[in-house]
């Protein structure tokens, strides 16, 4: 059908999307041809005749399997649109599900060097060679892409395409784009540009960002992916009651769809290395955005079933992305792992059981073996701004001295810097400004506090405390301090005058 160029071979994956039954992408390249199985837009194995490439020189490379049955799986794997890894299934010395990792290891190789490459000629075909009971689910694209993308060795040739789309003007990450925000991370790493995309603050962008060829190598890869666009697309949350019931029970039908086709990082609008304190600020957010109480007027049982299965989602993704385990077996289902990430999540989990553990002892009225925990806690994860607040209230529970409240704050504030969001934080300045008998500052960060959590006990206790506390007369308010230069030199002024 002609020619594809460089980074091409992407769209006609997504061009198959939605496409019911198997479909058969043969392809001539560089070198000789390549078949494709294709099911919905997901590839599920690669076919060729170059020599290199071949499911059985990927087995035999390896060393996955004997060498004597190499050659019968080479003898199906240079047959064009025969999957070569029927016969290793066939050949009954490996279990199914190896096959499939296999088969999906071997297609990943074969992705990781064609996506970039021109494309001379291609044509679909129907396909009925897969068998539809080997239970292979293929392999996403979309991480691919990224991998390759981070991969290449020379950005340099991203360059002239990236400058002409940001030639255009301001542009959005058009919706269901936030997956590849994810796999951008993964594949190629964290950058600025991915908080500005994220944001919807790329009317920020100029040609000096594409100096960081992380920037350079994200920009070109959601290019390439199709995932930007010059509308904007809302993300709000719904209107308000009042606005209409109709549109609101329109957004919030909307909003539950939304959700089956994201992942749980996209749905709590999280970064893939997102820390749990993160997580749950985030999780926190959109259920009072979503809250029973602002759909009061509204309350049916339609209203009811969405609000519902918003909750259930927002739930089950919080309960898995705070759990070591499950969190990175989900990484591995969606491919968005890689030993660097997983390394990172070991390291946060490790120190979120120590601080855990300084909770428990904290509960039990035992402050400073619960400071020593927080503090081993955020040695072990020096950014994480949860440690830092526990640090300052296990300090405000034994007393403290001048230094001690100094620290406190200085902690508090490097806490609220991170995330100005979390209601403990809040609560713990609101604890120490009342303290040092400054109640107006106590109240501001108390009123924060119902603003995030208008239900918080602590933050209404404590208000309440605030009000009955007398105020200081100007008199005794006045404290003895050393003058300054310029106070000493009004002095003599006005004495003389």
């Amino acid at each position: 059908m002609g020619q594809v160029p460089a980074w091409g071979l992407y769209r006609l994956f997504k061009a198959m999307e939605g496409k019911e039954g198997n479909r058969r992408l043969d392809l001539q390249v560089s070198g000789g041809q390549l078949s494709i199985g294709l099911r919905s837009g997901r590839p599920l194995y690669a076919s060729t005749d170059i020599l290199h490439m071949t499911f059985g020189a990927y087995l035999a490379n390896a060393k996955l399997i004997p060498d004597d049955a190499v050659a019968e799986i080479e003898s199906a794997g240079s047959l064009p649109g025969s999957p070569a890894c029927l016969r290793l299934l066939q050949n009954g010395r490996t279990s199914p599900e190896q096959v499939r990792q296999f088969n999906e290891s071997h297609l990943r190789s074969v992705l990781a060097v064609m996506l970039s490459a021109p494309i001379s000629d291609w044509s679909f075909a129907s396909d009925e060679s897969c068998d539809p009971d080997c239970g292979c689910e293929g392999v996403d694209p979309g991480p691919e892409l990224m991998r390759a993308v981070g991969q290449f060795p020379r950005p340099d040739t991203m360059l002239p395409m990236v400058k002409r789309f940001l030639s255009g003007g301001p542009f959005f990450l058009a919706k269901g784009g936030e997956s590849m925000l994810t796999h951008a991370k993964t594949h190629v790493g964290e950058s600025r540009i991915l908080f500005l995309v994220r944001q919807g603050r790329c009317r920020d962008l100029d040609e000096d960002i594409l100096s960081d060829e992380n920037n350079l190598r994200i920009l070109f890869g959601l290019t390439v992916a199709g995932v930007l666009t010059r509308e904007a697309v809302s993300g709000s949350a719904p209107r308000a009651v009042g606005e209409g019931n109709g549109e609101v029970l329109r957004e919030l039908r909307d909003k539950v769809k939304d959700f089956e086709h994201h992942n749980h990082y996209e749905v709590l609008r999280v970064d893939i290395d997102s820390r749990v304190s993160t997580v749950d600020t985030a999780w926190a957010n959109l259920r009072r955005r979503f809250g029973r109480a602002r759909f009061e007027e509204l309350r049916s049982a339609e209203v009811d079933d969405h609000l519902n299965a918003i909750h259930s989602k927002l739930d089950q993704a919080r309960a898995i992305l705070t759990d070591r385990d499950r969190r990175m077996a989900y990484n591995r289902s969606i491919e968005s792992s890689s030993p660097s990430l997983e390394a990172r999540l070991a390291q946060m989990f490790d120190a979120r059981d120590v601080w855990r553990s300084g909770m428990a002892l904290l509960q039990e009225r035992k402050g400073k073996e619960a400071l020593l925990r927080f503090e081993e806690a955020l040695r072990q994860d020096p950014e994480e701004p949860t440690f830092k607040v526990s640090i300052a209230n296990a300090m405000l529970t034994m007393q403290p001295d001048g230094d001690a409240l100094e620290r406190a704050e200085s902690l508090l504030h490097e806490a609220l810097e991170t995330n100005d969001r979390m209601v403990d934080a809040h609560l713990a300045v609101a604890t120490l400004c009342r303290l040092r008998k400054d109640g107006d500052k106590a109240m501001e960060h108390v009123r924060n506090v119902l603003r995030l959590d208008p239900d918080n006990e602590e933050a209404r206790r404590l208000k309440e405390l605030l009000k009955a506390q007398p105020k200081p007369s100007k008199m005794s308010f006045q404290k003895k301090t050393s003058e300054s230069v310029v106070d000493k030199l009004v002095g003599r002024f006005r004495r003389r005058k």
